[in-house]
């Protein structure tokens, strides 16, 4: 188990990067009023390749009883802070299919969650809560989350996504009412 998790094996650790490809950029920091702008040139592609590369051999646990990280995505983008900024798709970006690309990055949360929560009977109660109340607590505080987590189980093809695709939307439904058409 990982760090992240602080000892919970039902807590899911997942982290994002975003990593410039830009040749050179001007920091924000590195300004002082009434000098001229400080550019800093950066050796690229190479200086992100490494980043990501690196980044790359975070370890990733498959199931809640192994060590690492549950999900992991990084985005690189062209960001000179002039003016100019675009999402990089090309390597070294991820690309579809690899460890860390947004689809798979979902897919491993959402696959993560559906392990955690498969047999909710097992689950131990949320601050004296059942876990329907805490469900529905969820439903009232963030309106449509039930029914993206019930999405991304389905679109993730997750063993009992079927299951949570009845039961969440359902208490969604029952907390806020019917989706306006």
């Amino acid at each position: 188990m990982s760090v992240l998790q602080q000892g919970d094996r039902h807590a899911i650790a997942a982290g994002l990067t975003v990593a410039n490809i830009a040749s050179s950029f001007i920091s924000p920091l590195r300004q002082a009023p009434e000098r001229p702008i400080v550019i800093t040139p950066h050796a690229q592609p190479f200086v992100t390749e490494s980043m990501v590369k690196s980044l790359r051999g975070l370890p990733l646990r498959d199931h809640v009883e192994s060590v690492g990280i549950d999900a992991y995505c990084a985005f690189v983008v062209d960001l000179d802070n002039q003016g100019h900024v675009s999402l990089w798709t090309k390597p070294p970006a991820s690309q579809a299919g690899e460890a860390d690309d947004y689809d798979g990055f979902i897919a491993r949360i959402a696959a993560q969650y559906a392990e955690r929560v498969a047999d909710l009977e097992r689950l131990p109660e949320a601050a004296g809560l059942s876990v329907a109340e805490a469900l529905q607590r969820i439903a009232a505080k963030s309106l449509g989350a039930l029914n993206q987590l019930s999405d991304a189980a389905l679109v993730a093809g997750i063993p009992g996504a079927d299951e949570i695709a009845a039961i969440l939307p359902a208490i969604e439904v029952e907390v806020n009412g019917p989706e306006p058409e």
